[in-house]
């Protein structure tokens, strides 16, 4: 009995690979005053907190670095025009990076168990809270991993390169 258990398909939804735009923004200096801005223009509260994310319906802002953020599901001319409204005349750069990457989307009472087959960050609930995001590894590949705030599903980001592979990977690790 323990080994038909084993094998048993954990109960989760895998959907990918799907290609969403995203859009990187650095900041030089980001100050309170530009992150207003950026808040009021994208009309969500854009996160300074390490490995935060903020959302409203169709956009998500990933926090990447101190001075760094994607910008997941408008397209790079709209992220760039309202960067420029927010930053101008300040020292930013705007990089629309859609065509490298593509995003997977598990979900379900398992989801975390999958990941963290091929991960080692901590995702417990009390520490990888919702809307946390975090550049790693998973199964080899560089992702940045982001977890929804309204259920415990999870967004994989991945180079598009690796799409197959991690692809394969996922289905594997499902079992």
């Amino acid at each position: 009995m323990g080994r038909e258990s084993s094998h048993r398909k954990i109960e989760l939804a895998i959907s990918g690979p799907s290609v969403h735009p995203i859009t990187v923004v650095r900041v030089y200096q980001i100050k309170e005053n530009l992150a207003a801005a950026l808040s009021t223009v994208f009309d969500l509260e854009w996160p300074l907190v390490p490995n935060r994310a903020a959302s409203r319906p169709g956009v998500t802002v990933l926090w990447l670095s101190p001075q760094e953020w994607a910008v997941v599901g408008l397209e790079g001319a709209e992220v760039a025009a309202l960067s420029t409204r927010a930053l101008a005349p300040s020292l930013y750069h705007v990089s629309v990076v859609t065509d490298a990457y593509v995003s997977f989307h598990v979900d379900g009472l398992h989801s975390r168990q999958l990941i963290a087959k091929g991960c080692s960050l901590d995702l417990h609930p009390l520490v990888f809270l919702p809307d946390s995001c975090a550049q790693s590894l998973l199964a080899g590949c560089f992702v940045i991993l982001h977890r929804s705030a309204q259920s415990d599903a999870f967004n994989i980001i991945v180079d598009t390169t690796l799409s197959q592979y991690f692809e394969a990977w996922l289905s594997d690790a499902r079992g």
